[in-house]
């Protein structure tokens, strides 16, 4: 079993690093480059692991704890794959004295650099693809924009067939990336089952009106955890295809945003036409995200003026559906961050292993709070109304815990969680109250999901790494924490 696991570590490795080879390659085509990149890579190879040590050895801070960060669904830290592709290229600009210039503007194919450049964006686009199984990437900024891409393009798609459909589907409970840009094109909100899975006879009669075109479902929450079943939504789609007698509509997009890294995810299996991500949710680097397309892609998008110089302003980079610069050095990361995730995660179980050591967590944060301080959110031992949480198919994702501080004392609705975090935060526990996003008001998605007044203002949200679980002592330190913390604040006189 140990050499087994040994073998497929190795093989993990070879990958990984045949990857990050070929990137380098790319940055490194002429013979002047090859030395300093070869001394880069024995520098940081030999740095890294003392440097880590060093910077969470107990001499380094002798009376600060360890801080352990448990807000992964907001950012991840990029992998260090990542950072060295980056040493790698930044060794090869040269001096200051002879500056070099080794990526140039992928667009620009009259010269060395740009199509350097453009070499190591084609090949992470055909990596990231390949991972997920996708016939078509459009590289963008992040999941906000793409999602923003895949439903303005998608119902402009929708609208080039002559179609009359001009409404879109989505849940109560969307990132605002999502929820905010459907409010244009009169929404139906599908039902969803207390602890936020949804309610897929609603959804199958929603699709199946004429004037629906769209339906953009969150595929993760980002809050709760919980993952949507996607054979459930995909057998929806069918059945509403042939009733409608179309093979177009409604299109179906999955914001993925939150699934890859912590689960496989393959596009093509989905029944979905589009599916949007973003890296720096994956321990890849913020700023860099995309929208995956079924094929063709003329058929699920449309351009629109902020798209191409032919209908607006912008240049029509990414096959004229995103105006702007790409950024090859951002994207090669993304690949090779996804790919040591998926690596990670199947062959060597560390998302298994992270569920089990979530689960351990729930347990033992419930345990050593006062009875009934604690309640567990969108996870299976939850009940509201003395209703168990449905499953039809539905999961959670391996990293989260959502749980809910309340008094103890008739369940007092706890002012909110933030003195609660803060007070975690102090001892070294990084915890969210909610999505990185809207932190200014209560959670319309707590709410959604069927949550009450007393669980959406005591909510909190623990996210470690999908591909790095805690430990046992870990699980001892966040458990008697959150013990101080339930007991100063949730007493019903407070």
């Amino acid at each position: 079993m140990i050499d087994n696991i040994k073998e497929v570590r190795r093989s993990m490795k070879i990958r990984t690093l045949d990857l990050r080879l070929k990137f380098s390659d790319i940055l490194a085509e002429t013979q002047e480059c090859k030395k300093p990149l070869a001394a880069a890579a024995a520098t940081f190879s030999s740095s890294s692991s003392t440097t880590v040590a060093a910077a969470e050895g107990p001499e380094k801070c002798p009376v600060r704890p360890r801080r352990l960060y448990l807000d992964n669904n907001a950012e991840t830290r990029e992998s260090d794959s990542c950072l060295q592709l980056r040493i790698l290229a930044s060794s090869l600009r040269g001096t200051t004295e002879e500056p070099t210039t080794v990526l140039g503007n992928p667009s620009s194919a009259h010269h060395e650099e740009g199509r350097r450049a453009k070499a190591l964006l084609e090949l992470a686009r055909s990596v990231l693809a390949s991972e997920c199984a996708a016939p078509n990437l459009i590289f963008a900024s992040g999941a906000t924009e793409a999602n923003h891409l895949a439903i303005t393009a998608g119902m402009n798609a929708v609208a080039n067939l002559k179609s009359t459909a001009a409404r879109i589907v989505t849940t109560p409970f969307e990132h605002p990336s999502v929820s905010r840009v459907a409010a244009e094109y009169d929404p139906l909100h599908v039902k969803l089952y207390p602890g936020g899975e949804i309610d897929l006879d609603d959804l199958e009669n929603l699709c199946s009106e004429p004037d629906v075109g769209m339906a953009s479902l969150i595929l993760a929450h980002n809050e709760l955890g919980i993952v949507q079943s996607i054979p459930g939504i995909r057998a929806v789609m069918e059945r509403v295809r042939r009733s409608r007698e179309s093979a177009a509509l409604p299109i179906l997009h999955f914001d993925a945003t939150q699934l890859l890294g912590k689960a496989r995810f393959n596009f093509a299996d989905s029944g979905a036409q589009l599916a949007s991500w973003s890296a720096h949710k994956f321990h890849g680097p913020s700023g860099v995200g995309g929208l995956f397309a079924s094929e063709p892609i003329s058929a699920v998008l449309a351009p629109f003026p902020m798209c191409c110089a032919a209908s607006g302003p912008g240049s029509g980079q990414e096959m004229g559906y995103r105006a702007g610069t790409e950024n090859p050095l951002g994207a090669a990361c993304a690949a090779l961050a996804l790919v040591e995730c998926d690596e990670l995660g199947e062959n060597l179980h560390a998302w298994e292993k992270s569920r089990e050591a979530m689960d351990d967590l729930a347990g033992a944060i419930q345990r050593a709070c006062p009875p009934g301080s604690v309640v567990l959110n969108a996870h299976p031992s939850m009940r509201v109304s003395d209703a168990p949480l449905r499953s039809h198919g539905a999961g959670r994702l391996c990293n989260t815990v959502h749980l809910s501080l309340v008094s103890n004392k008739k369940l007092q609705v706890l002012k909110d969680a933030a003195a609660a975090t803060k007070f975690l935060d102090d001892r070294g526990i990084a915890v969210s109250t909610g999505s990185a996003c809207s932190r200014s008001a209560p959670s319309l998605a707590l709410r959604a999901a069927g949550l009450d007044d007393a669980r959406i203002r005591g909510a909190i949200r623990i996210s470690a790494s999908p591909t790095s679980p805690i430990s046992e002592d870990d699980i001892a330190r966040i458990a008697a924490a959150f013990s101080m913390a339930a007991t100063k604040f949730t007493d019903s006189s407070w």
